[in-house]
């Protein structure tokens, strides 16, 4: 399911939730067998503002590196945690870190983004950003 709650679980399912958010709470490492649904359902995200940007990033990236076998999990993780940034309004730190590493695809939302930050800095636009908003 694209966005999951636990109202919408069965119990066995609800009951392997609960097994997965203990875990990330401590944490640990559980295997989800390529059920990312059930990361996603984990409440990390809205406790955002108790917990603050940098736990919250620093968590995301661990989170990244222990499910980097579950790429697309993997990756949501990153951008996120690199989403982060804008919150702690370290900028020059997420255009860093996200630079495009290849030019060949339209990434159209994320060069926008970029665009728009590198614009507020006074910076000049990074030709790659124009040519993958095309």
């Amino acid at each position: 399911m694209y966005n999951p709650s636990q109202d919408d679980m069965d119990h066995h399912q609800l009951s392997f939730y609960e097994v997965v958010e203990a875990n990330l709470n401590k944490g640990n490492y559980i295997d989800i067998d390529g059920n990312i649904s059930y990361v996603f359902v984990y409440e990390l995200l809205s406790r955002w503002n108790e917990d603050g940007f940098d736990h919250l990033s620093e968590f995301l990236i661990y989170l990244s590196e222990m499910y980097k076998h579950e790429e697309k999990l993997s990756n949501y993780c990153l951008r996120w945690a690199f989403d982060c940034l804008l919150g702690l309004e370290k900028y020059e730190e997420y255009l860093d870190k996200t630079e495009p590493k290849e030019v060949v695809r339209t990434r159209m939302h994320a060069s926008n983004r970029r665009l728009n930050i590198e614009k507020q800095l006074g910076l000049p636009a990074n030709p790659k950003q124009i040519i993958m908003m095309m």
